[in-house]
Parts: C-alpha cells; sequence; structure tokens
C-alpha cells in the first residue's frame, strides 16, 4: 500500500528524529528501563510508523508527526513515558492538617511522588471552617484550610520544589 520511496523517505525521517530530538533527549534523561513489554511479554517499540505497518492506508507524515514535535499528536516529549511514569496522584485529607502531614509522609516513604490535598466542603463553599454549621463534618472527613497557621501545620517539615 506505500511506495517505497516513500517508505525509504520515512526511514530517513525516522533516523533524522532518532539522531536529534531523541538523541537530545536520552542525553539528559534516561528511559526507566531497557527494553518495555506488553503483559504478554511482547516487545514495544519507542514509536511506530508505516515502516512496521505497511498496510495501514494513512500517510504518517501528513496526518500525525513524531513525539515532542509539534503538533504533538504523539505527545509533547519524545521519551513520553519512558523516562518518567505518568502521575498517579494521591488525593486525600484528613482531620486535621497535623494528620494529613502525617499521612502525607507516610506516603512519601511509601514511594508515593504528588499528592492533591482534599480540602474540607466549607473552603470549597467559601465559608469559615471554624464555624460550628460545618464543624462536624469537617473534622471527620478532610484536612481544614481556611487559616494560614493550619497550610504551615500542613506543610511542615516537607521540602518544596518548582
Amino acid at each position: 500500500m506505500f511506495d517505497r520511496e516513500y517508505l525509504k523517505k520515512l526511514k530517513a525521517e525516522k533516523k533524522h528524529w532518532e539522531d536529534t530530538i531523541l538523541r537530545d533527549k536520552l542525553t539528559q534523561t534516561k528511559e526507566i528501563r531497557d527494553t518495555f513489554k506488553t503483559n504478554s511479554q511482547i516487545e514495544v517499540n519507542r514509536v511506530y510508523t508505516p515502516l512496521d505497518l505497511e498496510e495501514v492506508g494513512f500517510d504518517y507524515l501528513k496526518d500525525t508527526s513524531w513525539p515532542g514535535e509539534y503538533p504533538f499528536i504523539r505527545g509533547i516529549d519524545p521519551l513520553m513515558y519512558r523516562a518518567t511514569p505518568w502521575v498517579m496522584m494521591q488525593y486525600s485529607g484528613f482531620a486535621s492538617a497535623e494528620e494529613t502531614n502525617k499521612r502525607f509522609k507516610y506516603m512519601l516513604n511509601q514511594g508515593a511522588t504528588s499528592f492533591a490535598v482534599a480540602l474540607d466542603l466549607p473552603t470549597h463553599k467559601a465559608l469559615d471552617s471554624d464555624d460550628p454549621w460545618p464543624k462536624v463534618k469537617l473534622e471527620k472527613q478532610v484536612c481544614p484550610s481556611i487559616r494560614s497557621n493550619r497550610w504551615k501545620s500542613f506543610l511542615r517539615a516537607f521540602r518544596l520544589t518548582l
């Protein structure tokens, strides 16, 4: 289905991508493993093209792009998730900022890399979490967040990086 000259051009474009964008990224970041396999132990290539699937009826150079190249159809990073796995965030909060801090430290020690703090419903509704009305549920579910001293308690001993 693909013209031999076209496949030759595509092979040259792939080599150019491997020798420039991909190589540059690999000098900055290593992949998380040497080979990638499916659950059935079939090795997964870094990128697939019509060179691998000649019978597919689309124009690869026109209809898509290389990972890390505009228009980013294949993703914004040439390594995709081979260097850094996607983020799996823990969404949680506890009765107090101190308890939430303790739980998140435990989770960090277990290998967690990202968190989303479950804020209290009064905060989401722009209410004071110290008001008697929401206080009953607040202390049983999530981390209250209105007052800055609570944030200081929650963040204590965390090294924050941007």
